[in-house]
């Protein structure tokens, strides 16, 4: 959580320009919809039900992290406790990054998945995969294939055995439309990473003398 605010806490600093993202569960003016609902923004590339619909889940089963703010769990069943086949499952968001510069552009995703997630970026394997539902990850996408123009993410959900699955997913960006900001030097991802890093470092560390004390 700690990198993820350091993150996006530098974009709002140099007043860097919000990128149009939708996360999962959300409608067009990106607040959460209500359970049952149709998610406008992903598509159900491939799975094993073949064309399916995508729900916001109106019931999800009690060892899934709870929604994020600005995210919901979405899935093939309105009711995300009821089971489904085994197999992959790929959902697919799309965001244009026309009239950006894409060398500043900040992009993470925070993502919990039944069972596991891999995210492909333009067709492109990030190398991300995460398996957990019990909790949320926040991954940096700034440099992982992104283009000037419109940008297809897939969030490749791998369902072990006949039983729920769903995904969920918050995508936050940033970036300069048409070069960096006068005055201003935009840092690597990697750099403002290991800044997260470093602050998640000093509250363990603050932490540790509490108890020894």
């Amino acid at each position: 959580l700690l990198v993820a605010a350091c993150f996006f806490l530098f974009a709002a600093a140099v007043k860097a320009d919000p990128i149009v993202l939708f996360s999962t569960g959300v409608g067009a003016d990106g607040i959460p919809m209500a359970g049952g609902s149709i998610d406008p923004h992903y598509i159900l590339v491939s799975s094993p039900l073949g064309a399916a619909n995508i729900y916001v889940s109106s019931v999800t089963p009690p060892p899934w992290v709870g929604a994020m703010s600005g995210a919901q769990w979405i899935s093939p069943q309105v009711n995300s406790n009821v089971s489904v086949p085994a197999g992959l499952y790929t959902y697919r968001t799309t965001f244009d990054l026309t009239g950006f510069d894409v060398q500043t552009v900040l992009l993470g995703a925070t993502v919990a998945a039944d069972n596991a997630v891999r995210i492909v970026m333009n067709g492109i394997d990030t190398g991300i995969f995460f398996p957990d539902f019990t909790k949320a990850q926040f991954f940096d996408l700034s440099k992982k294939g992104l283009l000037a123009g419109v940008n297809t993410i897939d969030f490749v959900v791998i369902n072990a055995a006949d039983s729920p699955s769903g995904l969920l997913v918050r995508l936050q960006g940033f970036g300069t439309q048409g070069g960096t900001l006068p005055g201003s030097d935009t840092p690597e991802p990697a750099s403002l990473a290991l800044v997260g890093s470093g602050i998640t470092a000093l509250v363990v560390r603050a932490r540790r003398k509490r108890h020894t004390a």
